[in-house]
């Protein structure tokens, strides 16, 4: 027990004793007239979040339906402020999905245009006013005859840098331009990365302290029949946007296992961390697992961490990289179930040189037939985060809902979860917090399972008072943060139990008419 505290003092410094006086939330978003939303990036801000993906939306031409970009504020505690859909009900459509920044007073955001005759998309780049939302200008940006998306903005120098991945028939390139204040082409940097690919590159940029920047990209290469390859390939340029030095990464990949590769400058250095692709495990190629890796300025590779689900059939990705003050890392990503098709985020603690300290699950709604994903995560003033995906459950139609949830720094929802795995580690048997007790139409989980015993599969069971399991639900073998409905269920008495193996925690809990 006392190694674990020096653990967590360890791994979060300062923040342990910092309070967390920016309220946490879990919330999912569907604006009226919008059929299904995703949200691709999130920004945090000390007065707001903002937050960018895509929405469906039922034009008023021909009762048909668009996918239109969406840029939404909301407040700290999860209120929406503003949203903005960009699109027209006619033949053109945005589709800003990519990445979310602050800039001059304003929130860029960058994604594809999509012309739907000429069947075309074409890199596109937004500014948005902060108050209101409303658009300040924009601009196409063709950075190849056959289509480009852009997948990342950042900024250096008053210039405004775009990375776009170009859809090429037999081949796949990046396209990094550098756009001056009149919104005007300065530089330019174009590079081939393969050829006899079917996916463009998925990519990510940032900028050094001396100002070189750092691309990370990935694309599926075919040349090896019948296996699929995935290579990882790190790329400096200069202020000039010339290329300095590149690196290649093999990884062996199967064909459904595509998916982004993230990049993290660090703090106190010009090295940089890497979110790679997905790689299968040799003895079960269903298996999936992202690796994380730090290497030096130079792409000499210092570290690397294998991070996996506890089932093998899990689909398990790594989608965000956060590094802190005392240089340990938070990885968030999506964690799969084995035999069914649903999903929940995962967030990893690691240390300065990648050592695991734990895993914990986050899921917002019941966890049969739901797929929720996390897409993207961001540091918050309290030290906490904001992070941004979606939800696909019965509880929304069966649609997807934009999600956003708020944590603290140990991942918590609910305050102090994380004394509920101490008490965990303390008894060798389940924990477990309920918020809020008495409940009216949900009750917030947090779920802790002691270390260090013999792995077996995890249920929790609700319970009546008259003793009588109303409904059993297995759980991943990690901790995590579940939010449990409770339509379906009259006032009265209940009980959350905890099982596995041998060992279980019960808590009750009443339900109120709200």
């Amino acid at each position: 027990m006392k190694k674990y505290i020096l653990l967590l003092l360890l791994a979060f410094g300062s923040s342990f004793c910092m309070a967390q006086n920016m309220p946490n939330f879990n919330r999912w978003y569907r604006f009226p007239n919008t059929l299904s939303t995703f949200y691709y990036s999130v920004l945090a801000k000390n007065n707001a979040y903002y937050t960018a993906g895509w929405t469906l939306k039922r034009t008023a031409v021909g009762n048909s339906t668009r996918f239109m970009g969406e840029i939404a504020k909301i407040d700290l505690n999860g209120d929406p402020i503003w949203h903005t859909i960009i699109g027209n009900d006619s033949t053109e459509v945005p589709f800003v999905c990519s990445k979310i920044i602050e800039y001059q007073g304003l929130i860029f955001a960058g994604g594809g245009y999509f012309d739907i005759p000429n069947n075309l998309l074409t890199a596109y780049v937004a500014a948005f006013d902060t108050l209101n939302g409303q658009l300040v200008w924009d601009k196409k940006v063709r950075t190849c005859n056959t289509g480009s998306n852009i997948t990342s903005i950042s900024a250096t120098n008053d210039q405004l840098l775009i990375l776009a991945n170009c859809f090429i028939e037999n081949s796949s390139c990046l396209h990094l331009l550098e756009l001056d204040s009149n919104k005007d082409s300065i530089n330019s940097f174009y590079k081939e990365l393969f050829r006899q690919n079917i996916y463009a590159p998925s990519s990510d940029v940032v900028v050094t302290t001396n100002n070189e920047l750092f691309i990370a990209a990935k694309s599926n290469n075919r040349n090896i029949a019948p296996d699929w390859f995935e290579n990882t390939i790190l790329i400096a340029v200069d202020t000039s946007l010339n290329e300095i030095r590149s690196q290649t990464i093999p990884l062996r990949l199967a064909l459904d296992g595509v998916y982004g590769t993230k990049i993290q400058k660090c703090k106190n250095s010009n090295d940089i961390f890497v979110v790679a692709a997905e790689v299968p495990n040799p003895r079960y190629p269903d298996e999936f697992s992202p690796y994380v890796f730090k290497v030096d300025s130079s792409f000499n590779l210092m570290w690397r961490t294998r991070l996996r689900g506890d089932w093998r059939s899990d689909l398990f990705t790594a989608n965000a990289i956060i590094e802190h003050d005392d240089e340990s890392l938070t990885v968030f990503g999506t964690n799969g179930f084995a035999g069914h098709n649903e999903r929940c985020g995962f967030i990893a603690k690691l240390t300065k040189t990648g050592a695991v300290l734990w895993m914990r699950g986050i899921h917002y709604d019941n966890l049969l037939y739901t797929t929720q994903t996390i897409a993207n995560a961001a540091r918050t003033a309290d030290n906490g985060f904001i992070i941004c995906g979606d939800v696909l459950s019965d509880n929304t139609g069966n649609i997807q809902s934009g999600w956003l949830m708020k944590i603290d720094s140990f991942g918590c929802v609910l305050p102090n979860c994380h004394l509920a795995t101490e008490e965990a580690l303390e008894t060798k048997q389940p924990a477990m917090l309920l918020y809020p007790n008495p409940a009216t139409t949900h009750i917030n989980i947090h779920i802790a399972l002691p270390e260090g015993v013999e792995i077996t599969p995890a249920y929790m069971d609700l319970i009546d008072n008259k003793g009588r399991v109303l409904e059993t639900n297995k759980l991943p073998m990690q901790d995590m943060n579940y939010e449990f409905y409770l339509y379906n269920y009259v006032p009265g008495n209940y009980f959350i139990r905890i099982r596995q193996g041998n060992k279980q925690a019960t808590k009750q809990f009443v339900k109120v008419r709200g």
